[in-house]
């Protein structure tokens, strides 16, 4: 059944963009409008603009922009159907059709055959716990305390230790085993056999909760590595993975606070305690594409990474990028504590571990006690060095109550003057926003464009288009089409929708675009909403048109004018040339043309 335009169109009148978006990214007031770090690109200074009025959002800086499905779309990387049932139930809206439209897979077709092994991979090894061979991992299991729902929360399996199994199990499923041996299900080295035999299974899901790779675990003492896991391949990329997050994310959005932690294990504790909203890193580098995935609860997160100085130092890099960020974030203060979180709770029980998790600290707290155990602070010089590394994070302090407390921490135990390091941040911070300055107009500087007479005033009627009524009628009896191909496109489309509606609203022209199959729909919906946004052009009048209708007719006949020039020059000698041009400057003055 084909998708129903009206039906975007109605969950769009009953959907605000702002509250939409605020699901996603911290979102604050700015005059009329709203403004947020755009998700879309390495924003530093927030560029994106959000308006409750238009119902629309425009980024400024890499020209993203659209609707509240566009927003998700664009966010979540689903398709603009799948979009708009995200939307539907972020804000409440049911309607029997979105049901019984056919949902439109995220997966690109090429990748389903992968994702579908690894889901066939996940079914034979969960099997395998039910065996009776995998009645020693399950009875492991057992003794490290996980019961049944755990195991089931976890989709926890067994690998059978032939290694056999599992490829001819594969095999009549209609895998083939060149893509077993893409995904890292086996190994070749001596024969085919699972990679992962006699081992527990952890299963891996991406941001959608698709299966993309298996970690394997012994169980006791054994030979070989503690762990095993999937090797990179089509659908796992590490750095895009965070362990648990399809499901962390929205409990995330109701507990409003999301725990970031070292490993799978560290995750399953604290769901043994109630504790749903937890991610783990699985020991990789903190990187950008973590960071855009945390971005999407937009609630506090609380880091804690192993209490050995590995896990500390990897804490204290994190404080840059989600000061980037402008992410809300506090550190569990476990340094010493080498224990991970399940075995505290396995040898001192739930509360010693919600304890520990809830011993938490401030950014320039945390800093300061990693420094102070980290750095010798004998010397003045030492000293000194401590104050040049806290400086950029008291910079960054958001009130002055907590950046005149810290001063005076800082200045107690290093014996200078509080004041001085006031002035020292003042100083720092003077600096930054020169930088920034800087980046922002080099940033801006390739992107910039000249525009025409002729553009500029078939840019403004677009403009009028967008907000009169009058104007759609003066395009279609005057004008008729624009000369820029982008314009003449959206023109077309409010024309088109202006038979159902007097004045087509914006959003109900982006779902429009947002149907096309064009290479130009992005260049088109970037367009809309940058015009959309346009804060300089006075009100639509009769007056005002009939000037525009002045320019662009004019600059149309000077452009064909010149276009008469060109071809009446072609293979001539420079006295022809200098002739033919004499005549065609009398045609322009006499037609008053530049």
């Amino acid at each position: 059944m084909a998708f129903d335009k009206t039906i975007i169109d109605d969950l769009l009148k009953r959907t605000d963009v702002v509250n939409v978006i605020s699901n996603y990214i911290t979102v604050n007031k700015k005059g009329r409008n709203f403004v947020a770090l755009c998700p879309f690109h390495d924003d530093k200074n927030p560029s994106l603009q959000i308006s409750r009025d238009k119902q629309i959002f425009k980024c400024f800086v890499c020209g993203e922009g659209g609707n509240a499905v566009q927003f998700v779309q664009k966010y979540e990387k689903m398709g603009f159907y799948d979009a708009a049932r995200k939307v539907a139930d972020l804000v409440g809206y049911t309607d029997e059709r979105l049901s019984m439209t056919a949902s439109v897979s995220v997966t690109n077709p090429e990748l389903q055959p992968y994702f579908d092994c690894m889901k066939d991979a996940l079914e034979y090894y969960k099997f395998g716990l039910t065996t009776d061979q995998g009645q020693v991992a399950l009875d492991y299991l057992h003794d490290r305390q996980l019961d049944e729902a755990m195991i089931s929360r976890f989709e926890i399996g067994y690998s059978l230790p032939d290694g056999r199994g599992l490829i001819q199990f594969l095999l009549n499923k209609g895998h083939s085993r060149s893509m077993m041996e893409q995904l890292g299900l086996i190994s070749i080295n001596q024969g085919a056999e699972d990679r992962l035999a006699g081992r527990l299974i952890f299963p891996i899901f991406d941001r959608y909760g698709r299966i993309v790779a298996f970690s394997g675990r012994t169980m006791g003492v054994a030979e070989g590595p503690k762990y095993i896991n999937s090797p990179e391949s089509k659908i796992f990329i590490k750095s895009n993975i965070l362990y648990n997050f399809h499901f962390a994310r929205d409990q995330a959005r109701h507990l409003q606070y999301l725990y970031v932690v070292e490993g799978f294990m560290d995750v399953i504790a604290l769901a043994r305690v109630g504790i749903d909203a937890a991610v783990a890193l699985m020991g990789t580098a903190f990187t950008k594409n973590h960071l855009a995935m945390l971005r999407m609860p937009d609630v506090e997160l609380r880091i804690c990474l192993d209490g050995d100085d590995a896990g500390q130092l990897a804490m204290m890099k994190m404080i840059n990028s989600l000061d980037g960020a402008k992410l809300k974030y506090r550190f569990v203060m476990n340094a010493g504590d080498t224990r991970d979180s399940d075995e505290i709770l396995n040898s001192d029980g739930p509360e010693a571990l919600k304890k520990y998790l809830n011993n938490l600290a401030n950014r320039l707290e945390f800093a300061m006690e990693y420094y102070m155990r980290s750095l010798p602070l004998k010397t003045t010089e030492q000293r000194a060095h401590l104050i040049k590394l806290m400086v950029p994070l008291l910079a960054a302090s958001q009130t002055m109550l907590e950046l005149e407390d810290y001063a005076k921490k800082l200045g107690k135990l290093t014996s200078f003057n509080p004041n001085t390091l006031l002035a020292m941040v003042s100083e720092y911070r003077v600096n930054h926003q020169l930088n920034d300055v800087e980046t922002l107009y080099k940033r801006f500087q390739p992107e910039a464009r000249y525009l025409s007479r002729f553009k500029l005033a078939e840019r403004q009627l677009l403009y009028f288009m967008l907000t009169d009524a009058r104007a759609i009628e003066f395009y279609k009896t005057k004008i008729e089409y624009f000369f820029d191909d982008i314009y003449r496109q959206i023109a077309n489309f409010i024309v088109e929708r202006s038979a159902d509606e007097e004045l087509p609203s914006i959003n109900s022209l982006l779902t429009a675009i947002g149907s096309l199959e064009s290479e130009k729909k992005e260049a088109i919906v970037k367009e809309v909403t940058a015009v959309a946004f346009e804060k300089n052009y006075p009100q639509c009048s009769e007056a005002l048109l009939e000037e525009i209708n002045h320019t662009i007719t004019t600059e149309r006949e000077a452009f064909h004018l010149n276009q008469q020039y060109q071809k009446a020059i072609e293979g001539k000698d420079e006295a022809e040339k200098a002739r033919i041009g004499a005549e065609f400057n009398k045609i322009r003055k006499k037609r008053h043309l530049k």
